[in-house]
């Protein structure tokens, strides 16, 4: 995935681990299901982008 996917489309990820190749996904639990779902479908265009 490129590192410029997720942002141009809107969405912010943090990413960790040794050799930042994990992604923290963190939202509230009072996230509304709808933006929940438009924050996964941005970030599954991500990972499949060229």
């Amino acid at each position: 995935m490129k590192r410029v996917q997720a942002p141009a489309r809107g969405l912010v990820l943090l990413s960790r681990g040794h050799s930042g190749n994990a992604i923290r996904f963190l939202c509230p639990p009072t996230i509304p299901e709808a933006v929940f779902e438009a924050a996964r479908q941005i970030l599954e265009a991500a990972l499949l982008a060229p």
